[in-house]
């Protein structure tokens, strides 16, 4: 993960867990504008200061603590959410299963009380998406798969979640390449330039051994962002593909 949303992350652990507290305790206008103005100041800091942290960590007593909150209040459900969204950046960040796993506690209370809130029913998808990409877990691509077609349902043209969807047929066992494939392409009829739909249909290919097929992809990908992070990975992964074949 980037350093951008690292930071992210952290800006978002802070808001909620003040915000958190603060909801809980019914701030009044004058503490609401307090508050903020700590906020901007702790973000100007980090902004600022990076060096402040420079294993990109938080110690393992604040997680606690801050899920210790939500746990003990759990019908706060702003605190759910926002802890749950920013505990799953950071999860993913630390490619860790445990706090990914965690988020989905949080987040399910969240969407329990609202299962139309869509940032969290993505988020849902995204964390049992990533645990099952950590795990090597075909189930919990199926519990991704669910609550995407569920985001879906609201947002069909969204191509990044349209795109997820898709993929999950692919990273099971046995995968079924077509209706990921057919999911992808209408991910891209929806936006030709998305870049997630972009690199998860490369993927999909090499997967199929569809090297030629996989390098149009790569090619619209790199046009679009030559900056791409696995690009130099994707590539070569067709190149031991491609050696494969001949052989």
């Amino acid at each position: 993960m980037n350093s951008k949303l690292f930071w992210l992350s952290i800006l978002g652990i802070i808001i909620s867990f003040f915000g958190g507290f603060y909801l809980a305790n019914s701030l009044n206008g004058n503490e609401l504008l307090k508050l903020k103005a700590e906020n901007e100041q702790l973000k100007k800091n980090i902004t600022q200061n990076p060096q402040n942290n420079p294993d990109n960590t938080l110690s393992d007593e604040e997680i606690r603590l801050r899920i210790a909150e939500a746990d003990s209040n759990p019908t706060n459900i702003t605190f759910q959410r926002n802890l749950g969204l920013a505990l799953l950046s950071y999860g993913i960040m630390k490619q860790s299963t445990e706090l990914i796993s965690e988020s989905t506690r949080l987040l399910q209370r969240a969407y329990d009380n609202n299962p139309k809130d869509f940032d969290v029913v993505v988020a849902l998808g995204n964390a049992f998406y990533d645990i099952g990409s950590l795990k090597n877990d075909g189930e919990n691509f199926k519990k991704a798969r669910e609550f995407y077609a569920k985001a879906l349902e609201q947002k069909p043209d969204n191509a990044s979640v349209r795109a997820d969807y898709g993929s999950t047929y692919i990273f099971v066992n046995p995968p079924d390449f077509d209706k990921g494939s057919a999911e992808m392409q209408k991910a891209l009829q929806s936006d030709p330039k998305n870049q997630r739909a972009l690199l998860l249909m490369t993927q999909s290919l090499i997967k199929q051994n569809k090297t030629a097929e996989a390098e149009t992809y790569l090619a619209r990908l790199k046009e679009i962002n030559p900056q791409t992070p696995s690009f130099a990975e994707l590539s070569s992964q067709m190149a031991k593909e491609d050696k494969t074949i001949q052989k």
